[in-house]
């Protein structure tokens, strides 16, 4: 962001649109990206007329998804032009499609084998029972210096609550209302939602992969 900042001041003629960074989401399509779909409709609303991206696997992994989205910008009137940093490629360039459609490509099956990676190590390291699990967002557990988990006192008795209400017939709607009215919050320090405390009765950590909850 820094880099494109810079970019855009060396250009007097330039107008900074809005930087797009959908920040910790990782995959090869675009649906879940917030701040790039944002992208495309401020571009629609004829907001953008240039976008900077650093590479083409930066812009989107997946080839249809790459080029659906570049032939949707060229067809717009004007044309919105995407120059991709690395490559040095500006899709409104003719000869362009044909090495955006290649380096696509290369992009989409280097995100599918990093995936594919990833899967088997955190397989392996579950099978030796390595595997080491985050609790930023759980509640009820910590990390200790071993970086085993260990149990929160305090916040297991929210979560104990939450399995015993459901488990007395209350509906996890009630169960939020019955949260936030003793002022208890998310981990995230959040008011309680029915979404949030299914989430908790969903979650394997609490109540394992056999013995899951009902469905809603």
């Amino acid at each position: 962001m820094a880099h494109f900042n810079t970019v855009i001041a060396e250009h007097p003629d330039w107008e900074l649109a809005g930087i797009y960074a959908d920040e910790g989401i990782s995959g090869t399509q675009v649906k879940h990206r917030v701040q790039f779909q944002q992208m495309i409709e401020d571009a629609k609303a004829k907001k953008i007329d240039l976008i900077l991206t650093k590479s083409i696997s930066r812009f989107a992994r997946n080839v249809v998804d790459c080029l659906t989205n570049i032939r949707l910008l060229r067809n717009l009137r004007p044309p919105v032009s995407v120059y991709f940093d690395k490559e040095r490629l500006d899709s409104l360039d003719e000869k362009a499609e044909v090495f955006l459609t290649m380096l696509a490509s290369f992009a989409q099956e280097e995100s599918r084998s990093i995936s594919t990676n990833i899967k088997w190590a955190t397989r392996s390291r579950m099978k030796a029972g390595t595997q080491k699990i985050s609790t930023t967002s759980l509640l009820g557990y910590d990390t200790d210096d071993d970086g085993e988990m260990v149990i929160v006192t305090n916040e297991a008795e929210i979560v104990r609550t939450i399995y015993m209400s459901f488990d007395k017939g209350m509906h996890p709607a009630e169960i939020a209302e019955k949260l936030n009215a003793l002022e208890i919050r998310t981990i995230k320090n959040n008011p309680w939602t029915g979404e949030s405390v299914k989430n908790i009765l969903r979650n394997e950590k609490y109540c394992g992969m056999k013995n899951t909850a009902a469905t809603f």
